[in-house]
């Protein structure tokens, strides 16, 4: 499963992923995710955005092996059950 967001008037993306357990470690997650990139890029997006929690290690590492920089952390960003979570914002920006 993929979620992907654009905003037209800034020429924007963002994207998340998330992969059945049973197909994780395939290559999934890596294959759309570069698929997505070369799409967002063709129609002129300077980069794509990515928030993910900063406890999914698999996520990170995904992410940064697909060439996305981790720019920050954003504080207490995400509601899990009653306590919140800090995630790792990250950018692929068209051309590096």
């Amino acid at each position: 499963w993929m979620c992907f967001s654009f905003d037209a008037r800034h020429n924007r993306a963002e994207v998340g992923i998330v992969v059945r357990k049973d197909l994780r470690g395939q290559g999934v997650a890596q294959t759309a995710l570069s698929l997505l990139d070369r799409i967002v890029f063709l129609v002129g997006a300077p980069a794509i955005d990515a928030y993910v929690p900063v406890r999914n290690v698999a996520s990170r590492k995904l992410f940064t092996s697909a060439g996305y920089v981790e720019c920050g952390i954003l504080k207490d960003w995400i509601r899990v059950g009653a306590s919140y979570q800090d995630v790792c914002f990250f950018q692929k920006i068209n051309g590096i």
